[in-house]
C-alpha cells in the first residue's frame, strides 16, 4: 500500500463546560452509557468535546469500552467536519497514557479515515494497529475494502479480500456486498456476477440477500442488460427473497432508458399484481420514459393514475412533460403544464426553464427565449450548458449574439 504520514493538528478547548462538573470514572461511564442507550440523540459536538476532556483527565480513567462508545457516537454524526476531531481524540488518548486502545478503537478510526476519503491514512492506522499487536477482524477488512471501492481501486479491494482467510478473518455478507457494489459502480457487472456465484457456492453458510441482488440488478440495468436483470429477479423469487419497490423501479428505469415502454408497463402492472405499491419514483420514471418516446397518451394516463393514488407530482414530473412537449413544438400545451405546476405551488427549476428556452429556440422565437433566460436568472436559477447553447443558437439565428453578455 502507498506509504503515508499522519500529521494531525491537536485541538484544544478553552471553553468551560456549563454542565459537567467533577465526575468519577464510574459516573462518566454511566453518563456515556446513558447517552448510548438513548441513541445519543441529545449529544452535540461541544458536549462530546467536554465529555471527552473529562474522561481523559479522570483518575482513574474510564474503560476503553466507554471511550469507544463516545468515538462511535461522533463518527455516527456523519459530519466530515467532526472527523479530524475524532482523530485528534485518538492521538490525545495515546499521549495521555493509561488507555489501552483495542481493535474496536482502530476500526472506528479506520472508518473515519475512509469516510474522509483518506484511505491511505486508513491503511497507516491499520499498520499502526498491527505494530501494537492488535489483530484485525472482519469489520477492519470490510471498512478498508469499502474505502478502496469508493476510490474505484477494485484490484486492491479484491487483493484485500483474498488476504482475509490467510489472517483468520472470514468474509461475511457485508464483505461480499461491498465488493459487489464496488464492481458494479466501476462498470464491472460481469465480474460482480462471478462474485455472486461464489457467494451461492458457499451454500447455507453465506446467502445473497436483497441488497446483493438489488446492487447487481442496478448494475445490469445501467449497462442495458435488462433481460439478465429479470432473470435475477426470478432467481430472487425462487430463493424466497422478495423484490421490493426499489428492485422494480430499477428495472423499469432500465427498460425506459432503452425506449422499451411496453416492457416497463408490463413490470408496472406486475407490481400491482404482487402488492408492491408504486411510489413517486416509479411514476416519474414511467412518465419520463413515455415522454422520451413521445407517447403522450400514456403520459396523461399515468399522470392521472398518479394523482388518483394520492401521490404529489414533483418538479421532475412536470419538467419531464414540459421538456417532451417543447421538443415536439407543442409550446401551448407545455405552458399549460407549466401553469398547472405553478398553481400547485411547485417552483420551476433550471431544467424547466431550459426546456422552455430550448422549445422557443427550435421555433426561432429568440425574443421569447431571451425573456425566459432573463426571468430564469432573475429567479436566482443557474443556467447550464444546455441553456446557454439553446439561447445562443436562437440569438445567432437572428444575428443577435451580441445580446448575450
Amino acid at each position: 500500500m502507498t506509504k503515508c504520514e499522519i500529521s494531525i493538528k491537536m485541538m484544544n478547548s478553552t471553553t468551560p463546560s456549563p454542565s459537567l462538573g467533577y465526575l468519577t470514572a464510574h459516573q462518566l461511564e454511566n453518563l456515556v452509557k446513558e447517552h448510548h442507550r438513548s441513541g445519543w440523540k441529545s449529544l452535540h459536538m461541544e458536549e462530546a468535546f467536554h465529555l471527552f476532556n473529562k474522561m481523559l483527565t479522570a483518575k482513574p480513567k474510564p474503560s476503553i469500552f466507554t471511550f469507544n462508545l463516545l468515538l462511535i457516537a461522533i463518527s455516527r454524526m456523519r459530519n466530515k467536519q467532526h472527523y479530524p476531531t475524532l482523530l485528534s481524540f485518538f492521538n490525545q488518548m495515546h499521549q495521555a497514557g493509561g488507555i489501552n486502545t483495542d481493535t474496536h478503537t482502530y476500526n472506528i478510526l479506520i472508518d473515519c479515515c475512509c469516510r474522509m476519503n483518506q484511505v491511505n491514512m486508513g491503511f497507516c492506522v491499520f499498520s499502526g494497529m498491527l505494530k501494537r499487536g492488535w489483530s484485525p477482524n472482519t469489520v477492519t477488512f470490510n471498512t478498508l475494502i469499502r474505502g478502496l471501492c469508493s476510490k474505484v481501486d477494485i484490484t486492491d479491494a479484491i487483493h484485500l479480500f483474498e488476504i482475509m482467510p490467510k489472517v483468520g478473518c472470514t468474509p461475511n455478507l457485508i464483505t461480499y456486498n461491498t465488493l459487489i457494489k464496488g464492481l458494479c459502480d466501476s462498470q464491472n457487472t460481469s465480474l460482480a456476477l462471478e462474485w455472486h456465484k461464489k457467494m451461492v457456492a458457499q451454500g447455507i453458510q453465506l446467502k445473497p440477500d436483497l441488497i446483493t441482488y438489488s446492487t447487481i440488478i442496478d448494475g445490469l440495468c445501467k449497462e442495458g442488460a435488462t433481460e439478465k436483470a429479470l432473470e435475477l429477479v426470478q432467481e430472487m423469487i425462487d430463493k424466497r427473497i422478495a423484490p421490493n419497490v426499489f428492485t422494480y423501479n430499477t428495472i423499469i428505469n432500465g427498460f425506459c432508458r432503452k425506449g422499451d415502454i411496453q416492457s416497463a408497463f408490463k413490470l408496472f402492472e406486475e407490481m400491482n399484481e404482487i402488492s408492491i405499491t408504486p411510489d413517486i419514483v416509479t411514476f416519474n420514471t414511467i412518465i419520463n420514459g413515455c415522454c422520451k418516446v413521445g407517447s403522450f397518451d400514456k403520459v396523461s394516463q399515468t399522470f392521472k393514475e398518479m394523482l388518483a393514488r394520492g401521490l404529489t407530482p414533483s418538479v421532475f414530473t412536470y419538467s419531464s412533460m414540459i421538456d417532451a412537449l417543447c421538443k415536439g413544438g407543442a409550446m401551448d400545451k407545455a405552458y399549460e403544464i407549466f401553469q398547472q405546476m405553478v398553481d400547485t405551488g411547485i417552483e420551476p427549476d433550471s431544467i424547466t426553464y431550459t426546456s422552455l428556452i430550448h422549445g422557443h429556440s427550435i421555433l426561432g422565437q429568440w425574443k421569447k427565449a431571451f425573456e425566459l433566460f432573463k426571468e430564469m436568472v432573475d429567479r436566482g436559477l443557474a443556467p447550464n450548458t444546455i441553456t446557454y447553447t439553446a439561447i445562443m443558437s436562437s440569438l445567432c439565428k437572428e444575428g443577435k449574439s451580441s445580446e448575450v453578455i
